[in-house]
């Protein structure tokens, strides 16, 4: 036989070996390659364990009054209003819920979408170099300005402004 560890339904047969409902040949080819084999061994013996441990485990015994406690309580629950038991139920589960663990599991996400929002947005430095060298090439230098066209366009300025602006308030 083969190995019990590489076959497949090997948990199935070591189940059924210490269960009894194997073949009488099947056991037996087990029973033969337990004889040799010290893993499937200790896995028979391990599975022996607990079917020993569950034959000596008796169940509590359950009050007679037990059922009708229990139905009392159903009713009981079931007699306030709607709202009540819809605010028990969300507030005190038949199981713990853990609401941190969403809060932790949105707030990381939340997290990581503002890092890669403000990397998105920010600017490669050569962009910056590259920005600043042609705002300094558009801007003329002091000896490129036309003093005599910067005083006409003052002029046509003043020509432009309403008289009845106060002389204060012109640019």
């Amino acid at each position: 036989m083969d190995c019990i560890k590489n076959n497949k339904n090997g948990a199935e047969l070591v189940t059924g070996y210490c269960a009894g409902t194997l073949d009488s040949s099947v056991a037996q080819e087990i029973g033969v390659h337990i004889g040799g084999c010290s893993e499937c061994r200790g896995e028979v013996e391990a599975q022996r364990a607990v079917w020993d441990a569950l034959d000596a485990w008796t169940p509590v015994e359950v009050s007679g009054d037990f059922d009708a406690r229990l139905y009392a309580r159903i009713a009981q629950e079931q007699a306030g209003p709607a709202w009540l038991r819809w605010l028990r139920r969300t507030f005190q589960p038949a199981t713990p819920m853990v609401w941190w663990k969403a809060g932790v599991s949105l707030a990381a996400a939340g997290a990581a979408l503002s890092l890669a929002l403000l990397i998105g947005h920010l600017p490669n430095r050569t962009d910056v170099i590259e920005q600043k060298a042609t705002a300094a090439k558009s801007v003329p230098a002091s000896e490129d300005v036309d003093l005599q066209q910067v005083q006409q366009a003052l002029d046509d300025l003043d020509i432009l402004t309403p008289a009845s602006q106060s002389p204060s308030s012109k640019l």
